[in-house]
């Protein structure tokens, strides 16, 4: 076996902790009191970052990114929420089929992904700085919304899976292509690849 091809599984025996959850949501508060004024509304849009529907039958609207903030907008109410977390820009974004969850990710030096409960806009899974100084360039959810696929920006690129409804803070498993056989182009991963 080549050893730049690579594929690492981890036991996935940790539990769940409640706890978690609170921590998650302190997180959160935190870094909204480092940012130095409180958004009321966003003009505009990353156009390098896909618009996510987020309509369902009793919501109807779009998610979308602005810089290092992604937010949901609702056109029948005509109102905006503003998910803040990061501290690069937002350069990756998928939701759950059921549109329940939202995930965004980040380049750059600290990175982190946040994946978002859409419906009562609290932090649900945090990770950051586990992709050294490069971050995710693309992702999607399994069709049950369990596991999160994603794809690292840098050379050679990790495709990783996460089975982040436990919590776990590292992925369950993790593939690296050779450094001559990149996929850096995310449209073809997502057309080849279904969870």
């Amino acid at each position: 076996m080549d050893s730049r091809n690579t594929v690492m599984h981890k036991n996935t025996s940790d539990l769940h902790n409640e706890n978690n959850h609170g921590k998650l949501n302190d997180l959160r508060s935190k870094v909204m009191e480092s940012f130095p004024f409180k958004l009321h509304w966003i003009f505009g849009y990353d156009t390098n970052v896909p618009v996510l529907n987020t309509s369902s039958a009793t919501v109807k609207g779009i998610f979308f990114v602005a810089g290092s903030i992604g937010v949901c907008y609702n056109w029948i109410e005509n109102s905006q929420f503003m998910f803040s977390g990061h501290i690069n820009d937002i350069s990756s974004v998928a939701i759950t089929n059921d549109k329940t969850y939202i995930a965004t990710a980040d380049c750059g030096m600290e990175n982190s992904l946040i994946i978002w409960n859409a419906r009562n806009r609290n932090i649900a899974f945090f990770v950051s700085g586990h992709f050294p100084n490069e971050g995710v360039v693309w992702m999607c959810f399994s069709e049950d919304g369990n596991i999160l696929l994603t794809l690292s920006k840098r050379i050679p690129q990790e495709l990783s899976l996460w089975n982040w409804k436990l919590l776990e803070t590292t992925p369950y498993c993790t593939y690296m292509f050779k450094e001559d056989n990149q996929f850096q182009l995310p449209g073809f991963v997502k057309s080849f690849l279904y969870l």
